[in-house]
């Protein structure tokens, strides 16, 4: 089960690249004249900024399970939602499957501990 952990925790961060990337890209392409500019760089900051303050391990105000998966659920749901309406429905579709597919691994590990 440790392997099984340490696995999900490496796609779970590469998720999380994943994700700052396509919040990028589709808040540009989602933006409107100059605005498309404020909107690619905001939308990565606001989400670093709550990841760090509601999700990093050393934050003092670190959510607990299962407040925590429902955090990571609405961050991650809210980017896969972005990106398919800016047209790239496929791979938002498999975005979100990782997603949901890792946050259960990362449920059932917790479960087991």
């Amino acid at each position: 089960m440790a392997v099984l952990k340490q696995i999900n925790q490496v796609v779970a961060f590469l998720l999380e690249l994943v994700m700052l990337y396509m919040l990028a890209v589709g808040g540009y392409q989602f933006g409107k004249g100059s605005w498309r500019y404020v909107v690619a760089i905001g939308l990565p900051v606001l989400a670093i900024g709550l990841w760090g303050y509601f999700s990093a391990p050393r934050s003092a105000h670190r959510l607990t399970f299962p407040y925590l998966s429902v955090f990571h659920l609405v961050v991650f749901g809210s980017t896969a939602l972005l990106w398919y309406l800016t047209g790239h429905q496929r791979s938002a579709i498999l975005f979100h499957v990782l997603v949901v597919l890792s946050e259960v691994i990362a449920v059932a590990v917790t479960l087991n501990q």
